[in-house]
């Protein structure tokens, strides 16, 4: 079966400004993303785990891209050039490859955590592509996450594992603060607007890495330390701004759990978040009425 006839079903033939139909212009950016490969891989995992994957353009998207696991649906936004195209579908395929029960209700800092790790994978998968196809993808990829792209050509490089590349990869992700931030702000938005945090549901380190980067053929993942590294100062660091707004919903709901968070301060230093209770904060308001008064 070609790739053309598990990925259409019913779409409407629609001339690009190129002069390409839509069809036509996936097919290119699918030829380039499976010359490599990583992305070879990516995309033939995807389609064995969800033979009714399809892919399309969808003109007017706020974002690059996106996947939507209950459709099997991965939608890329035509404004961009192919070359980023080629990447953002990676990405999108990675996510259909992970464990969507990690994104079942739970507290705060377990959505928090899932999110970025499955974040970080896919960003790595992004990176190797972009590595190993080179030029004007490599180049377009570079410039928009000089970071991780460099995590993980330089580790290459270096080191000539390609498993410890994609380690550095996904660990460098978390280094770009404000791109961290974004999606930290999606999730309590998601959370907060669907109802869906539960705060006596917690998932271990164990389970988000699991479920965030999937095992190979051979049951080996390219991370092959413990996972509670995910706990520590590096990666679970939330910005001043993302814990502003985190604190209002952890009162509405109750949620304790970004206790084991950590926070920038104005200074820039990182420390260990202290939650403010409900009697604390009603406390401190009380008292802001009276200094104003005085």
């Amino acid at each position: 079966m070609s790739t053309l006839d598990i990925l259409f079903s019913g779409f409407f033939r629609r001339e690009t400004a190129v002069g390409r139909s839509e069809e036509e212009r996936i097919a290119d950016i699918l030829k380039i993303a499976e010359s490599c490969p990583t992305g070879k891989k990516v995309l033939d995992d995807a389609r064995d785990r969800h033979p009714r994957l399809k892919i399309r353009l969808v003109p007017g998207m706020e974002h690059m891209g996106g996947y939507n696991p209950r459709g099997w649906t991965i939608s890329l936004n035509p404004s961009f050039c192919d070359e980023k195209l080629v990447t953002t579908l990676i990405h999108e395929a990675s996510h259909s490859l992970q464990d969507e029960t990690i994104f079942e209700p739970a507290n705060l800092k377990s959505m928090i955590m899932s999110t970025r790790a499955c974040e970080a994978d896919a960003s790595a998968h992004e990176a190797a592509v972009a590595t190993e196809l080179g030029g004007k993808v490599r180049e377009e990829y570079a410039r928009m996450h000089p970071g991780i792209y460099r995590a993980y050509s330089q580790t290459l490089q270096e080191s000539g594992d390609s498993r410890r590349a994609f380690a550095e990869a996904f660990k460098a992700w978390y280094d770009v603060r404000p791109y961290v931030a974004l999606y930290d702000a999606r999730v309590l938005k998601y959370a907060n607007k669907l109802d869906h945090i539960m705060p006596s549901t917690e998932f271990t380190p164990e389970k988000i890495l699991r479920a965030a980067v999937p095992a190979a053929a051979e049951g080996k993942r390219y991370i092959t330390e413990d996972a509670s590294f995910l706990t520590e100062k590096r990666f679970l660091t939330l910005s001043r701004k993302t814990l502003f707004k985190a604190r209002y919903v952890s009162l509405m709901y109750g949620d304790g759990s970004l206790n084991g968070t950590f926070v920038e301060g104005k200074d820039g230093t990182v420390k260990p978040y202290r939650s403010i209770s409900l009697k604390r904060t009603l406390k401190s308001l009380v008292g802001v009425d009276k200094g104003r008064g005085a």
